[in-house]
């Protein structure tokens, strides 16, 4: 059984560049929400965000 639930924060790490990340993509530990725990196995899947404000807003 998992210890973790769906709208958990938790802290994932998501690598370090230059050998774990390419390109564009997130890294190092960050805060995530889980969205979907799978119960058989120890897989997780996690959106992760920032606590950044951003005053550009994309859509108008």
């Amino acid at each position: 059984m998992s210890t973790f639930s769906r709208a958990d924060v938790v802290m994932a790490n998501l690598g370090t560049p230059p050998d774990q990340v390419k390109g564009h993509e997130q890294a190092f530990p960050r805060p995530a929400v889980i969205v979907q725990v799978f119960e058989h196995s120890e897989l997780v899947v996690v959106v992760p965000f920032s606590s950044r404000y951003y005053t550009d807003r994309i859509f108008q």
